[in-house]
């Protein structure tokens, strides 16, 4: 009827815009992109249409138009779920991709959104089999196994996680690919190539907290002191709250045998951060760089 038409057509022009919206925004988990939160808005309108005009209908005029409206009702859900998820937003996003997983078990999008939200519950081992599953069938997504191999890397899996950047770089260049690649491969402590990658990225992105802090650590394990410095003095400038950055320097000051200052900078951080592994890291490194504190 006409009414079920205009629903239609609004629907059709909401979902249109909420694509076009999102199109060039970034769907990483939390990144809390301005687009990604109009075409949430926009997605969840289009879902409250359709539920309207589904609710209208009886079960016995189930026909085949009635089933495209049930499909673009998935869509729909999906689509929310991986909006929210790039919110930060994880409510709500579990009983979603539970409910499409059975009728889309071959949908590699679908695998790959449930690895990334059981990663940010912390579910990281429960994570490896989804991410496992959205690689095996989307073998040439530069994405999902970018986030399969961050899964292997927050395991301890170093060697696999670097195949897998290797694999999603070799696929798509992409400067987030060359900058978890060079972070692990500091990690394995292949310095020349994990700093030749992460200089790539800071040169187009030279303010990334992440990257620069890490290209930073790895001039530290290289020796690069100097250069370091250089570094770590911009990165706190910019990000004076970091611990990555305050770390990092404390490390640097016992690499110059400047104890009594990397002490005094570092015991104020293990009183506000008890729990965080890193500083509990950097304390055993200081007590064998420089001894107990005087």
């Amino acid at each position: 009827n006409l009414a079920d038409c205009q629903s239609s057509e609004q629907i059709a022009e909401l979902i249109l815009c909420a694509r076009k919206t999102s199109q060039e925004a970034d769907m990483s988990f939390g990144a809390a992109d301005k687009s990604t939160a109009e075409a949430l808005h926009l997605f969840t309108r289009a879902e409250e249409l359709l539920t309207a005009v589904l609710a209208s209908k009886s079960e016995g005029r189930a026909n085949d138009l009635e089933k495209q409206k049930r499909v673009m009702r998935d869509y729909l859900s999906f689509e929310i779920a991986r909006h929210c998820l790039a919110q930060g937003s994880v409510e709500g996003v579990g009983k979603r991709l539970d409910d499409l997983i059975p009728h889309y078990p071959q949908d590699p999008e679908i695998w790959g959104a449930q690895g990334v939200l059981l990663v940010a519950q912390g579910r990281i081992s429960e994570a490896l089999s989804p991410l496992a599953r959205a690689v095996q069938l989307a073998p040439d997504s530069a994405e999902r196994r970018r986030a399969y191999g961050t899964v292997l890397l927050l395991q301890g899996n170093l060697e696999s996680a670097i195949a897998q950047y290797r694999a999603a770089l070799a696929r798509q260049a992409d400067l987030r690919t060359q900058g978890d690649l060079g972070s692990a491969l500091i990690i394995a402590g292949r310095f020349e190539e994990g700093l030749a990658y992460l200089r790539a990225v800071i040169i187009q992105e030279p303010e990334h907290p992440v990257y620069l802090s890490n290209y930073a650590y790895g001039l530290l394990q290289a020796g690069e002191l100097d250069q370091a410095e250089k570094v770590l003095r911009k990165g706190l400038v910019r990000y004076p709250d970091s611990v990555h950055f305050q770390l990092n320097y404390v490390l640097l000051l016992a690499q110059r045998s400047e104890c009594a200052q990397a002490w005094s900078l570092l015991q104020p951080l293990r009183a506000t951060h008890r729990q965080d592994p890193r500083v509990d890291g950097l304390y055993s490194d200081l007590l064998e760089l420089c001894g107990k504190p005087s």
